[in-house]
């Protein structure tokens, strides 16, 4: 059996807070996406952090905002709907063990939203 196609766009939108850095995250999501999956890349144009990490059937990257330590994290996730939303439930678990502030929506492929995490 193989693995779902990743979709073409995202279907997954969030935001986090983090105001100790992204490696906080980066640390809370490894168990998620797996080792070697996930960095934190610093931009030497502006010395912003980006968090992007991928799987086999998720990719995701961190878009800084204007307000210190927020950032929008948004990616696709291969699968059905149920399997879409249990690696965000996943994923939103070890933020919320690693007390990070985050929430994400998850949306099908007619862009309609399914689910807002955590509830």
């Amino acid at each position: 059996m193989t693995n779902p196609k990743i979709p073409e766009v995202n279907n997954v939108y969030g935001h986090i807070q983090a105001p100790q850095g992204l490696n906080v995250i980066l640390h809370a999501v490894t168990p998620v996406v797996g080792e070697q999956r996930a960095f934190v890349h610093v931009s030497q144009f502006n010395g912003d952090e980006i968090l992007r990490f991928a799987s086999d059937v998720a990719e995701f990257e961190s878009i800084p905002l204007e307000e210190p330590s927020r950032h929008l994290l948004n990616g696709c996730v291969a699968g059905s709907l149920d399997e879409v939303v249990a690696f965000v439930r996943a994923l939103s678990g070890q933020l919320a063990q690693a007390a990070v502030e985050h929430r994400f929506e998850v949306y099908d492929s007619d862009q309609q939203l399914i689910q807002q995490l955590p509830r």
